[in-house]
């Protein structure tokens, strides 16, 4: 890694660092925030490292930044809307593609929360399939509940 940003410390107490190429575009783009800790906890880190990013002018130039999850008291059907809109938006501001993540309503229902977003995969995917043509792809099998959408533009 020879940009980094230092997000903070480990339970180790060694410095915690991101690898800026993965965050500003140059080699891609994705940051997804799990663990044990409750959504609150999630999201202030997640807010917490945007403000972050955000503070330095180039990045503020090249980063784009969605948090689809957090609906708060907002209607599915509405906030779903709103999604969409949102996903059009990003699909005109890339130039190679882009991708996004959001909580996946094959989740366990008995962990779901009222205040957060669950999309349907297949349902998103074929969405997606439609509006921006075969270069699409779903990922969600890896461990968290939540899927990835990559679109590549041609």
């Amino acid at each position: 890694m020879t940009r980094t940003l230092a997000l903070g410390l480990g339970r180790d107490r060694l410095p915690i660092r991101l690898d800026l190429d993965f965050l500003d575009g140059t080699k891609g783009g994705h940051v997804s925030i799990s663990g044990i800790s409750g959504v609150a906890t999630k999201t202030s880190t997640a807010l917490a490292l945007v403000r972050l990013l955000l503070a330095h002018p180039e990045m503020r130039r090249r980063v784009r930044v969605l948090i689809f999850n957090v609906k708060g008291e907002t209607a599915d059907e509405v906030w779903a809307r709103y999604v969409d809109g949102t996903i059009d938006r990003l699909a005109g501001a890339g130039r190679r593609g882009f991708a996004f993540n959001i909580l996946s309503l094959s989740s366990d229902p008995e962990r779901r929360r009222p205040n957060l977003y669950y999309a349907d995969p297949v349902a998103t995917l074929s969405n997606c399939l439609r509006r921006f043509g075969r270069s699409v792809a779903l990922l969600q099998d890896y461990g968290l509940y939540e899927f990835t959408v990559v679109v590549r533009h041609r």
